[in-house]
């Protein structure tokens, strides 16, 4: 998944922010893509509607 639609999916970046607890600014930090670990816990509070992707080798 990507930051835009993790934000989006949410609501925007606060919403996601405060979905995982987290300030927002570290949110701008992540750049295209959220940490592979974040986009597991995204996944599940997304109730699987977003899906986290494989971590480059």
């Amino acid at each position: 998944m990507t930051t835009k639609e993790a934000a989006n999916y949410f609501g925007g970046t606060k919403e996601l922010a405060d979905a995982l607890g987290i300030w927002p600014n570290v949110i701008y930090r992540w750049g295209k893509n959220p940490p592979v670990a974040r986009q597991y816990e995204i996944e599940v509070k997304s109730g699987g509607k977003l899906k986290a992707e494989k971590a480059d080798a």
